[in-house]
């Protein structure tokens, strides 16, 4: 499926993408960094930067491989009885067969490398408000409601849409027999 492939790679790109800018940035960066912010984008949490970044990597990376990797190995194994459906005309028509069921998994495993996304996405933001806080003169500098409003945004897009389209792409035919 060509959008499995895209919505993961876009997700490693943006991980990867915040990696390289982590270890750029990484030099910069005072030894003591904020760890936290408020809501105001002030720091309200601090701790070594070696931490910093080793926590920082180490937690979204292991959202990535659980979210990427090890979500699609057990999709591969889940069976009719544990996935579900909302209504049980969906569940009777979509494990009908071992096609359709293929078919349903791999919906559910699209809408989980869609959440992925943004959670790659905050990971950048939270390296870039990290290099604008410590890093005097910045290349580029963006305001701090515009970052955590973009994450906001992103997130609730992404649940929204994929949920409507979990719901219209597990609507059954009119004509199905079950």
């Amino acid at each position: 499926m060509k959008a499995t492939r895209y919505i993961r790679a876009l997700a490693w790109a943006l991980f990867i993408a915040a990696a390289i800018f982590l270890a750029a940035i990484y030099a910069d960066l005072p030894d003591r960094v904020a760890t936290h912010y408020n809501e105001r984008g002030e720091p309200d949490a601090w701790g070594d930067k070696g931490a910093f970044a080793l926590l920082t990597l180490g937690a979204f990376g292991g959202l990535n491989l659980l979210l990427l990797v090890l979500v699609p190995l057990l999709m591969h194994i889940l069976p009719p009885s544990l996935m579900n459906f909302p209504t049980r005309r969906m569940r009777d028509y979509w494990t009908a067969t071992p096609q359709r069921f293929a078919a349903a998994r791999a919906r559910v495993a699209n809408l989980v490398f869609a959440c992925a996304v943004p959670i790659d996405f905050i990971f950048l933001l939270i390296v870039q408000v990290t290099y604008q806080r410590f890093v005097p003169d910045p290349a580029v500098r963006v305001p701090f409601t515009l970052l955590m409003w973009g994450a906001t945004t992103l997130t609730l897009a992404i649940a929204l849409i994929g949920s409507v389209w979990l719901c219209w792409s597990f609507r059954v035919p009119r004509d199905a027999s079950i």
